[in-house]
């Protein structure tokens, strides 16, 4: 099923935390000119030219902000604490994406991603979520129940200030037939926190060498079966009180357009990927996946 099918873009599924917290989960077209719009082109692009495999499924999940992003969130009535938001991130990717990602017999290994802070996002709860071994166990329960933990979290990358910048975890199916393993990977934009809030990040070319370090670090024990790249959607911080906070699974990118600045992935045409958005859709087809119900 292809983008073509604009009715997708027309509906929404509920998402609900343990405490009856609700967000919506939708599909968008746009994950902006921004660092978002250029990791989904890079994905697309490191598939096209092998350093990811022809059959890696890939996409980009703008999750919503919540009180921890900044002191503007803070003060939001619709957004969430910041476990409530980790739970719901879990829940997306555990009860919907991964749930078909991680599917059948073969072993399996993910690559998450997520960014640290930038202007307006002090704390960003992509690398919140991808550094909380517990968000990633619960994750994994949904999408594999039954799944036990082998081993504890093991840091693959430290970074200059002793900051961990990659882990895997790795877990047994319920059936031990099958071994699961997830690579999470952070993208910083800046070396320094206080140099990213303020806008200034790393020239683009360098934080483009990061994401491709990332992937071959990743496959390096082995093909990759899918890649979650997790952003913030900062803009629903001022966004309207009435509405709750959004999941958006992004179907097509234009890659880095910032002022005259194109990056490597850029495109003049939107670059379509529906990987994830077709596992919505199959979602949407049965009416309901585990904790994810869709709603017209």
């Amino acid at each position: 099923m292809g983008v073509e099918h604009e009715d997708l873009f027309s509906l929404r599924a509920a998402v609900r935390a343990s405490g009856g917290e609700r967000a919506w989960l939708r599909l968008g077209a746009d994950p902006g000119g921004f660092f978002c719009g250029a990791l989904f082109a890079d994905l697309l692009m490191a598939r096209r030219e092998g350093l990811l495999a022809a059959q890696t499924r890939v996409g980009f999940l703008h999750v919503p902000p919540d009180h921890a992003c900044s002191a503007a969130a803070a003060g939001s009535p619709r957004l969430f604490a910041r476990a409530v938001n980790l739970e719901m991130i879990g829940r997306v990717l555990g009860s919907l994406l991964c749930r078909e990602l991680l599917a059948g017999p073969q072993d399996r290994r993910l690559l998450i991603s997520g960014f640290g802070p930038f202007e307006g996002v002090c704390d960003n709860p992509s690398a919140a979520f991808i550094s909380d071994a517990e968000a990633i166990d619960s994750m994994i329960a949904l999408a594999s129940p039954g799944a036990a933990r082998i081993g504890g979290r093991e840091a693959l990358l430290v970074g200059p200030a002793g900051e961990v910048l990659r882990w895997i975890d790795r877990y047994r199916a319920a059936d031990g037939a099958q071994t699961i393993e997830v690579v999470a990977g952070l993208i910083p934009l800046e070396r320094e926190a206080k140099e990213a809030l303020a806008g200034r990040y790393r020239p683009l070319a360098e934080v483009e060498a990061g994401i491709s370090a990332l992937l071959a670090a990743a496959r390096a024990a082995g093909p990759l079966d899918a890649v979650i790249s997790l952003g913030v959607d900062s803009g629903q911080i001022a966004g309207d009180g009435a509405e709750a906070p959004v999941f958006k699974v992004e179907t097509q990118t234009w890659g880095w357009q910032r002022g005259r600045e194109r990056g490597r992935s850029s495109s003049a045409e939107p670059q379509r990927c529906f990987d994830l958005g077709a596992i919505v859709a199959r979602a949407r087809a049965r009416g309901d996946v585990g904790l994810v119900r869709w709603e017209r």
